[in-house]
């Protein structure tokens, strides 16, 4: 179960770096007055294909987490993991804005 929230975290902080990088290739091309429509579409189609990669194995991890408890064990669990998950998003966000 540890293995599972580790891996968990990990996938949090690349899906945090995935963002944070088509963030900045999406101010080069803002900055660009070359860039074309074609760029900003493959910008976006690059990062919505990542995440749902990312997405994908983060919904595998959870139903990783959650396989190793019980029904009963689950029911008390669920909180602690959305609020677990929910404040490493918000740490993740605040050092992302933090470094820009």
């Amino acid at each position: 179960m540890l293995e599972s929230v580790d891996d968990i975290d990990a996938l949090l902080v690349e899906s945090a770096a995935v963002m944070r990088d088509v963030a900045s290739r999406e101010r080069v091309l803002f900055l660009d007055y070359d860039s074309t429509r074609e760029d900003y579409t493959t910008l976006f189609s690059d990062a919505r294909d990542q995440r749902m990669e990312l997405q994908g194995k983060l919904l595998a991890a959870h139903l990783d987490f959650k396989s190793h408890a019980t029904p009963e064990e689950w029911e008390m669990l669920s909180i602690a993991q959305a609020n677990a998950v929910s404040i490493r998003i918000g740490d993740l966000l605040g050092q992302a804005l933090e470094s820009d």
